[in-house]
């Protein structure tokens, strides 16, 4: 058995850095001092964290609790197969230090993991959520780590907003609490998680413990993330009318188990948008197929309809947005100057740039080689829709009522 959070705060206040075996730590960093000195950052359903100085730099000290004991145990893998992949963008730095800190008289293991300067994705998405550009950003680099992940063979089995942290400095995408984790070595084992059911699909069991247990996830974030380029008022807060809880990505795990009930696909399905509805779509499908219809995530290709496919199960690779084509097909010419994009909605709306600039009211005319492959913004009243504008469609119409 491991000791309790209340064991290991007491036992850091009374001894401070003497706790470790080995580790030559500066100092533990409080998370609070008023009205008590507390030490501990957070705790999940295995381990609390806690944040050291050692050399100069702040790590993330991860000590385990009295849940289960082959959490630690399994560390010891994680270690072994992360160690030798140092490339891994998402992959945050650490060690397994076994018989490390000493409680009530008993040495203990730990895990010692750098320290991330950065904010949660969910959070980012707030300070964001009329940046297209920025959300776009977010969806390419989601689905950069669900390639390496895959491709390498590894599963997260939690991702969800609090383990997905934006960083401060390059805005580059961290995975962080690895106790759910599966790497090769535990192949025919069962996970320890389920995840946050507003991330899950609603069959996912122990049994599924591989590297494709996280793609459902990765589709419920970039179908939230379209949603929102779409229409920024779907992520205000439940409260102001829209769908986030602070703890989502819009969707709630009702959504997924009776989807036909769900007010959010309506919603979404209703804006008629075709990016948006690719990616609606494609939930739908499956949590109505179930599990194993989940294909590998992939974003729709700035050159395909909503009805395009390349998505299968069992791993296949699929074109993404931003990434080269392989099928050798030319890209589309450029439009014709002076040419135009026509735009109309029911009832007539202001038109704006995604830096809110005035272009007109519907129906208006667009110069298609200025906003070629840019974002535009309708809004009415208190609601906006988001358009890409594409070389190959000439005419948008978008219905508000």
């Amino acid at each position: 058995m491991f000791p309790t959070i209340a064991s290991y705060n007491l036992a850091i206040q009374q001894n401070g850095i003497s706790v470790f075996r080995n580790v030559r730590a500066e100092h533990f960093i409080p998370s609070r001092t008023k009205p008590l000195r507390i030490y501990s950052y957070g705790a999940g359903s295995f381990a609390v964290v806690f944040r050291i100085a050692v050399g100069g730099q702040d790590y993330a000290l991860r000590c385990f609790l009295a849940a289960d004991q082959q959490v630690s145990e399994r560390y010891r893998f994680y270690y072994e197969y992360l160690k030798d992949n140092p490339h891994l963008p998402w992959k945050t730095q650490f060690d397994y230090l076994d018989g490390e800190i000493l409680v009530n008289g008993n040495y203990y293991p730990v895990v010692l993991m750098e320290w991330i300067e950065g904010i949660a994705i969910n959070d980012y998405v707030t300070r964001n959520m009329t940046d297209v550009e920025a959300l776009t950003r977010l969806q390419n680099d989601l689905l950069d780590t669900a390639t390496s992940l895959t491709d390498n063979r590894i599963g997260h089995g939690d991702l969800q907003g609090g383990n997905i942290l934006v960083t401060a400095t390059d805005k580059r995408l961290k995975l962080i609490d690895y106790d759910g984790l599966y790497v090769p070595g535990l192949k025919g084992r069962t996970s320890f998680e389920r995840g946050r059911p507003e991330y899950q699909h609603p069959q996912r069991t122990p049994a599924d413990f591989n590297e494709t247990m996280d793609w459902f996830s990765v589709w419920v974030i970039i179908t939230a993330l379209e949603a929102v380029k779409t229409d920024p008022n779907l992520w205000k807060q439940v409260y102001q009318g829209g769908f986030n809880t602070l703890d989502n990505f819009l969707f709630v795990a009702d959504d997924f188990i009776r989807p036909e009930q769900s007010r959010l696909f309506k919603i979404l399905l209703d804006k008629n948008d075709e990016r948006l509805s690719f990616y609606a779509n494609k939930l739908l499908t499956f949590v109505r197929k179930g599990l194993g219809s989940v294909e590998r995530p992939r974003l729709l290709d700035n050159g395909a309809g909503a009805g395009a496919t390349g998505g299968t199960t069992g791993g296949t690779h699929n074109t993404t947005v931003g990434a080269s084509t392989t099928s050798g097909a030319a890209p589309p010419p450029p439009p014709p100057p002076g040419s135009t994009f026509r735009i109309h909605s029911d009832p007539p709306a202001v038109v704006l740039t995604v830096n809110l600039q005035r272009l007109g009211t519907t129906p208006c005319e667009i110069d298609r080689e200025k906003f070629t492959g840019k974002h535009i913004i309708l809004s009415y009243g208190n609601r906006t829709k988001t358009l890409k504008l594409t070389a190959e469609r000439q005419d948008y119409r978008v219905e508000f009522l």
